[in-house]
């Protein structure tokens, strides 16, 4: 056996060998969430899935083979997948979460000097996950003041003055929550010169579908998820919708066997039976309606219009100590938006069930009075 000594022979600083947009990177946050109750800040699903769902899955688990890999390539999770949206299986790319869609997407679109547009503030992972592949990102903003309306003819422009590779838009947007038009963004599609990337993470709240859109534009990817509607964040598996081209381009950055064996059992299980989703979204969305009414009645705060899961309110409060209040005095989280440029008045407050939402209406109408 080797014995260590104080000293390393040949040593070297490793991290002269990591690419300087590795290094330059904020390495993820440590968050304990455990001895938190409510959790309200990373627009979770508030219920869980129905018992009697999670017993048929179990179920068929037990009678899944777990010693051998899964598909290659899910081709099966893709055909259902593409079955539920009336498309070819080939128009289908399943990834382990919405977000490493959009990761693979990007890598397989974007290199050093490309520049990429987005309109903002819009999800961070947009311009993080650019700039690690040696992109440019270039932000259209968007303001309060105008009620963050999509800018199409800055979007527009700004893809084709710069020549851009990629045009990436959230819709509905996180973190504002605003629903765009579908005529906008067909608009972008149509108009921009580039690929265009809609992430749909929020869609079933909205009530929007832009699959539509995918038989008159070959160059759009819609990136969906099974963690918000399907309350199936714990299980992480999501994917894009495309034209057959790009969707084989964007498989050949993906691992062999990208799906584990539960997520494939879970996802297939919960597609044949989409009526506990229907019945979920229809409840978050009427909880939207009443905590919105109820926060907005508060003084000193505004609530923006949302077609996702969660609410941006701004607020004249501290909110250091508002959110230091709930989670001492309630047990409670809602998220700081101060890192997005424009929202730094602005809190996120996700849509918990009927018993959190009224718990975060008293708490915060007590805190205030």
């Amino acid at each position: 056996m080797m014995k260590a000594t104080n000293a390393k022979q040949n040593s070297v600083n490793v991290l002269d060998f990591v690419r300087p947009t590795v290094r330059e990177r904020r390495p993820y946050p440590t968050f304990q969430l455990d001895d938190v109750e409510h959790r309200m800040h990373w627009n979770e699903h508030p219920f869980d899935l129905p018992a009697e769902l999670k017993a048929e899955i179990l179920a068929k688990l037990v009678d899944a083979p777990w010693s051998r890999y899964t598909e290659f390539r899910p081709y099966t999770l893709e055909e259902r997948i593409a079955r539920y949206h009336g498309l070819d299986a080939d128009n289908v790319v399943v990834t382990a979460s919405s977000s490493i869609l959009i990761r693979q997407a990007f890598a397989t679109i974007l290199g050093p000097g490309d520049q990429m547009v987005y309109p903002a503030p819009a999800f961070l992972q947009y311009r993080s996950q650019s700039t690690l592949l040696g992109a440019t990102p270039l932000a259209v903003p968007m303001r309060a003041e105008d009620g963050f309306s999509l800018p199409v003819d800055a979007v527009i422009e700004a893809a084709r003055t710069q020549k851009a590779k990629l045009v990436v838009v959230c819709a509905p947007n996180n973190p504002t929550g605003t629903i765009f038009a579908v005529a906008d963004l067909e608009r972008i599609v149509a108009e921009c010169g580039c690929l265009v990337l809609i992430d749909e993470a929020y869609a079933h709240f909205s009530y929007q579908d832009l699959t539509p859109l995918l038989a008159e534009h070959d160059n759009l990817i819609l990136a969906r998820t099974f963690s918000k509607a399907f309350a199936m964040a714990g299980v992480r598996v999501g994917y894009g919708l495309t034209s057959a081209a790009l969707a084989t381009e964007i498989r050949k950055l993906a691992i062999a066997f990208p799906i584990n064996v539960f997520t494939e059992v879970a996802v297939a299980t919960v597609l044949e039976h989409p009526a506990y989703m229907d019945a979920y979204t229809k409840t978050i969305v009427a909880e939207r309606q009443k905590l919105a009414e109820a926060l907005d009645d508060m003084p000193g705060m505004r609530v923006f219009p949302s077609g996702t899961n969660f609410l941006l309110v701004q607020t004249e409060y501290d909110k250091k100590a508002l959110m230091n209040h709930l989670r001492k005095k309630h047990s409670l989280l809602i998220s700081d938006m101060q890192s997005y440029r424009g929202l730094e008045e602005c809190i996120r407050i996700s849509i918990g069930s009927p018993a959190q939402n009224e718990l975060l209406i008293d708490a915060i109408g007590a805190y205030l009075s």
